[in-house]
């Protein structure tokens, strides 16, 4: 329950993709292109990226996109 009311409290956004943009990233560092639209999305809006996925950390610091672990 307390993760619940935890989660509530996060302010959710819903943002169109540049999905060409989000393919030439996936294509550039040979990524899912599912993960690239949270890269370009992150880069786009100048916010930080939240994961624990190694991957994406790479790539987000090679586009100087600041993360959350």
């Amino acid at each position: 329950m307390a993760a619940q009311v935890a989660a509530d409290l996060i302010p959710v956004r819903l943002v169109d993709a540049d999905i060409p943009n989000a393919l030439e990233i996936a294509l550039n560092f040979n990524i899912y292109a599912y993960d690239a639209y949270f890269l370009h999305v992150a880069q786009a809006f100048s916010c930080p990226l939240m994961t624990l996925d190694k991957r994406m950390m790479q790539v987000a610091n090679e586009m100087n996109i600041e993360i959350l672990e």
